[in-house]
């Protein structure tokens, strides 16, 4: 069975509004599996470097974690359209098939788009100007501006940021924010899932060893996975939900 929680959150319009969250089966499985993986990696450092560098390596069990979790936020988010397509406006169907290709894109990156599984060569593009001299985007050094480094972990961490500490906040006190959210078919994540996504956040920040970053990307990849699965405003995704005119479909 769920466990239930409720938090109350104090709102200008209401005396009382309350976050409530349910911690299921599976995600406590996984939660739980995420801290494990991650104290692996951090024993392994301490004990067997050369254990830990295989661990966190490229094709290892992390990255094809990181790699499954990303394809099946992706899958689900799939199932969704389909399932939606005559039930919710233009523009919910639209940002679930961008949610959709932005998990594939990110699942193509993190294995080079299937190079190293299939034996292929980098173009001379990516020989050129891929750190790794791999077919991906986020290992491109151009103008020797690092796109990893300018894109894939500032502007990408700022938006993280702002999904699991900004959007939840608003989500719950401000209602145009609220409706602009369910309007556009974007999951907002529950308590658990901010609480986890920190504290991984933090176990990594104060965890000194190259290629830690493998770790928290196989842990957010996951609890992403969770948020798809189960967001906060899951009832959006309900194809019997009728709740605002703007997520009925136009006629």
């Amino acid at each position: 069975m769920s466990k239930q929680v409720a938090i109350p959150i104090k709102n200008a319009k209401m005396n009382k509004k309350s976050i409530s969250f349910s911690v299921n089966e599976f995600e406590q499985t996984s939660l739980t599996l995420i801290f494990i993986l991650l104290f692996i990696g951090i024993i392994l450092f301490k004990v067997n470097y050369e254990a830990y560098r295989a661990y966190v390596a490229e094709d290892s069990i992390i990255e094809w974690l990181t790699v499954i979790a990303l394809f099946s936020s992706a899958d689900v988010s799939i199932k969704r359209v389909l399932k939606l397509k005559n039930k919710r406006n233009f523009g919910f169907i639209i940002v679930l098939i961008l949610i959709s290709f932005a998990f594939i894109f990110g699942a193509g990156e993190e294995i080079s788009w299937g190079q190293r599984i299939f034996g292929l060569h980098s173009s001379n593009f990516f020989l050129q100007y891929n750190s790794q001299y791999e077919t991906n985007i986020h290992n491109l050094v151009l103008m020797n501006i690092k796109i990893n480094k300018a894109i894939f972990s500032f502007l990408l961490g700022l938006i993280i940021a702002i999904y699991f500490l900004v959007v939840p906040i608003l989500y719950q006190k401000k209602d145009k924010v609220k409706d602009f959210i369910d309007a556009y078919g974007i999951p907002v994540p529950r308590i658990q899932h901010v609480v986890s996504y920190l504290i991984f956040s933090i176990i990594i920040k104060i965890f000194h060893a190259p290629d830690k970053w493998e770790l928290l990307e196989m842990a957010g990849a996951f609890i992403f996975y969770l948020i798809i699965l189960n967001p906060f405003n899951h009832k959006i995704y309900n194809p019997d939900y009728h709740g605002k005119d703007y997520l009925e479909i136009r006629k």
